[in-house]
């Protein structure tokens, strides 16, 4: 028989819940089961969001909350720590998609916006 891992992953994220269900799939093909798991996992697949336009910023928000200490040296050798030994494997960014509707006016600076994930519905 293959290699079981015990995955984690909120199951009341659909977005979350379908990656999660791919994976599995993708692991058994590679012989590797994949159990699901309430509480701690060998695997988990998590949603962090960029909350920041500053690429510092979310580095630091991503280590904080994925329990790296902050790195003295910079934000260089705390990306490098953080992917070092596949301990985090980043798979891709899902943006949000957002529209302006006509009746907007005198919108300022596109550029200068900024929406916090955390205010929105």
């Amino acid at each position: 028989t293959g290699q079981a891992l015990s995955f984690g992953y909120d199951r009341q994220d659909g977005v979350i819940r379908v990656i999660a269900e791919r994976i599995a799939v993708n692991a058994s093909e590679a012989g590797i089961t994949m159990r699901p798991a309430a509480g701690a996992a060998d695997v988990r697949l998590v949603r962090l969001p960029v909350a920041s336009r500053d690429a510092v910023s979310v580095l630091e928000d991503f280590a904080g909350v994925l329990k790296f200490g902050p790195a003295e040296a910079g934000p260089y050798e705390l990306e490098k720590a953080m992917l070092e030994g596949f301990r985090v494997v980043p798979l891709f960014h899902l943006p949000r998609p957002w529209a302006l509707n006509p009746r907007v006016r005198n919108w300022p600076r596109l550029a200068d916006v900024w929406l916090d994930p955390r205010e929105q519905p």
